[in-house]
C-alpha cells in the first residue's frame, strides 16, 4: 500500500483529492525512535505534524 492510499484510509484525510494526498505524502519524513527515547517534551514549540504508526 502506498502512503497516499494509507492516508486516504484515515478519517482525517479522507476528504482530500488524490493529488493532495500525494503532495502530503511527498512532504512526509519517516523517522524511527528507540524504545524510551524522548520525542518531545510537554510545552515544546510545535515543529510539525507527528503521525505514529506504532509504539509501546
Amino acid at each position: 500500500m502506498t502512503l497516499p492510499e494509507f492516508l486516504n484510509q484515515t478519517i482525517m484525510f479522507q476528504g482530500l483529492s488524490p493529488e493532495q494526498l500525494t503532495e502530503l505524502a511527498n512532504l512526509a519524513i519517516a523517522k524511527t525512535y528507540r524504545k524510551g527515547e524522548i520525542i518531545f517534551h510537554q510545552g515544546d514549540a510545535g515543529i510539525g505534524f507527528l503521525w505514529f504508526d506504532r509504539g509501546a
